[in-house]
């Protein structure tokens, strides 16, 4: 009583067979491919490399681009906080 999927798969195509879906012929000529017509086709190692280095280089660049910005926004931080330690210092011993 139980089907097997072995058994529901024949079913299955022999059903497409039925219908005419599946080509049950095989004198019939399969369609072959020619790989010269695709529009794929490979790149020159040199070129794939060359690429990479490309992206290594704008990977470091930006990497010092940030470094640098953070370094600009640290400094412009640091001077801030010695102003007003400064202006906190001048208020404490001018009101005192």
């Amino acid at each position: 009583m139980d089907e097997t999927r072995v058994d529901r798969y024949k079913e299955y195509r022999n059903s497409f067979i039925k219908e005419g879906a599946i080509s049950s012929n095989p004198d019939q000529e399969a369609d072959t491919i020619d790989v010269k017509s695709t529009s794929t086709s490979t790149l020159p190692i040199d070129q794939v490399l060359d690429t990479v280095k490309d992206e290594k280089q704008k990977d470091q660049l930006l990497r010092q681009s940030k470094m640098k910005h953070l370094g600009i926004v640290l400094i412009k931080i640091g001077v801030s906080l010695i102003l007003l330690a400064g202006l906190a210092l001048l208020g404490y011993f001018a009101w005192r």
